[in-house]
């Protein structure tokens, strides 16, 4: 197969080349394709963007963390770093709560937890 499946779910592209969407293991779409870029899934969650925009959603296409975001990045630890155009780098949760607010130049992973 061509298909990469996680979480029961594999990326796919549109006819026209221009939108990602997601298929379970029958190849039947169970995510639209509206997304400008998706990631295969891992742990549960799949980073995707629309208009410029990055977001996580779940394995039911439920946007976790909105795709608001200039930039997102995953860390072990269990938290995203997001980046909020004007306003900066903040960390979210693994809910997509902002646990630490959008003020920071940049950002990097934990040392020894939080």
């Amino acid at each position: 197969s061509q298909y990469s499946f996680e979480n029961r779910r594999a990326v796919v592209k549109s006819k026209e080349g221009d939108k990602y969407g997601y298929v379970d293991e029958r190849y039947d779409l169970v995510i639209p394709m509206k997304y400008d870029m998706a990631h295969p899934f891992q742990n549960g969650r799949a980073l995707v963007s629309k208009n410029i925009h990055m977001g996580i959603i779940n394995p039911e296409g439920e946007e976790i963390i909105p795709c608001a975001y200039r930039a997102i990045r995953a860390f072990k630890e269990g938290f995203y770093a997001a980046y909020l155009s004007g306003k900066g780098w903040g960390y979210l949760n693994w809910e997509g709560d902002v646990i630490i607010s959008h003020q920071y130049r940049d950002a990097y992973p934990f040392s020894e937890g939080l």
